[in-house]
């Protein structure tokens, strides 16, 4: 059964939602009424604090292989950032106070870039 336009389809849905009571009853797995456009998505919709907290405990202590945080770097190195999005970034960490363990280890690489660079120019 095809629909030739949106507006038909939406009623559709939603009289077959309140006819067959899918919210309410057991045989479907809706939780929303069907209105033909989004497939019942929770977009919307308010989470209990018991659901938040089940959702939240679900992921405690799970961890990313390397894998994943590599493939997550080299998709995000492949994206330009606008001016705008460099000084937002900029903007959020100014001010912020670092620890001396980041001021040493900041420095460090600093040496080792300059070092590779100098390596790099006597060959």
């Amino acid at each position: 059964m095809g629909f030739d336009d949106q507006n038909t389809c939406t009623e559709f849905a939603l009289l077959f939602s309140e006819k067959n009571k899918i919210v309410e009853s057991k045989d479907w797995a809706n939780l929303v009424p069907e209105n033909g456009i989004d497939g019942g998505s929770f977009k919307g919709r308010k989470l209990s604090e018991k659901t938040k907290l089940k959702m939240s405990n679900s992921r405690k202590g799970y961890k990313y292989g390397p894998e994943v945080g590599k493939k997550y770097r080299e998709r995000q190195l492949g994206i330009p950032k606008t001016e705008e999005q460099k000084q937002k970034m900029r903007l959020a960490k100014l001010g912020k106070p670092q620890s001396e363990e980041h001021k040493r280890k900041r420095a460090e690489a600093v040496k080792r870039f300059h070092k590779a660079k100098r390596d790099a120019s006597l060959l």
